[in-house]
């Protein structure tokens, strides 16, 4: 697996655009204008709810397949090994790049 970093957090606005799921960044404040009944708009979309996420040293800021990163904020590790598919784990399943035959369990039991 490919070790990744957490730099930072980020934040999406979620829309359906004519049965189309839309993620729509957005800043933190945007977010949390939430909390004072702002409802994001997106032309021809309907809101749907908004998420704040983990954002990780890659193109795209998401953790991806065979990758995986140190939590900052719990110290446990983060883990894909199928797209989508994140769990998080005590740091001790992770060693040497590797997830170890007991990580491995509690992601097949999870996912597959």
């Amino acid at each position: 697996m490919i070790k990744r970093n957490v730099i930072g957090k980020q934040w999406f606005h979620v829309f359906d655009k004519d049965g189309v799921r839309v993620d729509v960044s957005c800043t933190e404040q945007e977010y949390k204008d939430l909390a004072k009944d702002i409802t994001p708009i997106l032309d021809g979309g309907a809101w749907k709810f908004s998420f704040e996420c983990l954002k990780f040293d890659t193109p795209n800021g998401f953790i991806g397949e065979n990758e995986y990163a140190d939590d900052p904020e719990n110290g446990r590790r983060i883990v894909c090994l199928q797209k989508g598919k994140i769990l998080s784990v005590d740091s001790s399943m992770v060693v040497n790049d590797e997830l170890t035959p007991e990580g491995l369990s509690k992601y097949t039991n999870r996912f597959l």
